[in-house]
């Protein structure tokens, strides 16, 4: 998986624990890890620009391009945008997880067959 600044909110240890009980091999974990990264980056850079102003979106994108990884693109979001960035990227996260592990589980149902 990829570093970002928002991984030190990320808990992903529930999706990790539901596909380990389906996927067959390393390479199909390895595969459906890349895709949950590219889902939870998606979401929440959506959620974060749904709150931060329009006027700052180039210079988060800039940023974001420059170093995704650098920490200090939090102090910028909390200092540009008009509600607490961290619970908009925790939450994001939250319901992006339940989604995920009720996919799984309802795949992992299924696969019996």
């Amino acid at each position: 998986m990829s570093t970002v600044f928002y991984d030190r909110f990320l808990k992903l240890e529930k999706i990790e624990k539901k596909l380990k009980k389906i996927v067959r091999d390393n390479d199909e974990f390895s595969e459906l890890a890349l895709l949950i990264d590219e889902l939870i980056h998606y979401r929440v850079l959506s959620s974060i620009l749904k709150v931060l102003p329009k006027e700052h979106h180039a210079e988060f994108a800039s940023l974001v391009a420059k170093n995704p990884a650098d920490e200090k693109i939090i102090d910028f979001l909390k200092s540009k945008a008009e509600e607490d960035i961290i619970k908009i990227v925790k939450e994001a996260v939250l319901i992006l997880t339940l989604e995920i592990t009720g996919l799984v589980s309802t795949y992992g149902e299924h696969k019996k067959f």
